[in-house]
Formats: structure tokens, C-alpha cells, sequence
């Protein structure tokens, strides 16, 4: 799935003038494409993007993977993730005429526990696969030094504070990301677990 976005992105007839329509474009074009091959199965994936050009950095997500963006002053900064208990959320997917189940874990028609993602094919015509962005300045008084991208199994389980650690205490970018997916791993994430750290500095 990660290189089928990257290229319907980079395809996009807007790639070279408008970045954050040419990833909002993409990631519709992908979805389509991948809900219409014969051998789509009814599995889907959250989507977690991020693109530097010259001094633009450009995060978007596209359910519950979240990138966490730190500046050289200590500030921290979220996407936000895509659950069906958000009330915008909700109402997109009542409109479609989907629903949500009331239970511990909402989820859109008993089944997927985020508003939005690729593929889901079940369940496709009530998500959305529109990605939110978030933009950031290289040249900005407080830059961001720290990208880290992750799926929902590490943030369930680890706190701001274990990530600076983390970053403090390992000198690559590897050695983090490493780290911080063992330290969920001990934490008993049972959910995916993937992590990549992007040092800016």
C-alpha cells in the first residue's frame, strides 16, 4: 500500500504546485484504485504521510497512525487521529448511512474502530479516505528537530516523556525507533507496532 500512495502522490497533476492537494488527491486516487482490483481482499490500512520540500514539511494521516512533531523549543505537536466517537467523525457516517456501535470501542458498523482509512472494503462507502494535513516551516523561530511517525499500537502505550527519554538516550534515528517499538512491546501492545523517528536537525 505504501508505494502505491507514494506514486498516485507523486502522479498527481498538482504534486509540483500544490503539495497538500496533490496527498489529499492521492490518497483518494490510491483508495480507488485499490477497492477496484479484482484481488482486493476486505483488509485496509491506515495511511501516515510525510513530504519535505525545500523549507515545507508536510505531515498528513489518514486514521488512527499518528505523527508527533517537536520543535527546537520543546513544543509538541499531534495529527489527530480518526476515531468514530468524534462527533464530526459520527455525523460524516451517519449521513452515508452508516452507524456506530456503542461499545467500549466504537467502531463504524460493528467492524473498523477508525472513521477513515484505505480499502475496508465492507465497509468503504461509510469511511472516508480524505487525509487531514498539517503544515511546517524548516525556517520557522521554533522549527520542528523530531518527526516521529507511528501506528496506533505505540502511542497506546507510551507517554511523551519516555519518548524524549528515548530520543536522549539513543544516538540514531534506528536505535530510536527501535527502542521506542520495544518499550510498547514490554508494555503489552497488542495492536501494530510500527515506528519511524526523522531527526531535522
Amino acid at each position: 500500500m505504501s508505494s502505491r500512495v507514494a506514486k498516485c502522490i507523486s502522479n498527481d497533476c498538482q504534486f509540483n504546485t500544490n503539495l497538500k492537494n496533490s496527498i489529499i488527491n492521492g490518497c483518494r486516487s490510491c483508495n480507488v484504485k485499490y477497492l477496484s482490483d479484482k484481488q482486493c481482499d476486505c483488509s485496509g490500512s491506515t495511511a501516515l504521510i510525510t513530504v519535505l520540500r525545500y523549507n515545507k514539511i508536510i505531515v498528513a494521516n489518514v486514521g488512527g497512525s499518528r505523527a508527533m512533531v517537536i520543535t527546537r523549543e520543546g513544543q509538541i505537536k499531534y495529527t489527530v487521529d480518526h476515531k468514530p466517537s468524534n462527533k464530526h467523525e459520527r455525523h460524516r457516517i451517519q449521513r452515508r448511512g452508516g452507524y456506530i456501535t456503542k461499545a467500549k470501542i466504537p467502531r463504524v458498523n460493528g467492524q473498523l474502530a477508525m472513521s477513515r482509512a484505505m480499502g475496508d472494503k465492507n465497509i468503504a462507502m461509510y469511511i472516508s479516505s480524505r487525509p487531514d494535513t498539517y503544515e511546517f516551516d524548516v525556517f520557522d523561530e521554533d522549527p520542528p528537530v523530531y518527526i516521529i511517525l507511528g501506528s496506533d499500537g505505540l502511542w497506546d502505550c507510551i507517554n511523551e516523556l519516555e519518548i524524549l527519554t528515548e530520543l536522549k538516550t539513543n544516538g540514531t534515528t534506528a536505535a530510536q525507533a527501535s527502542a521506542l517499538t520495544q518499550l510498547a512491546l514490554r508494555r503489552g501492545s497488542t495492536d501494530n507496532i510500527s515506528c519511524i523517528v526523522i531527526d531535522l536537525k
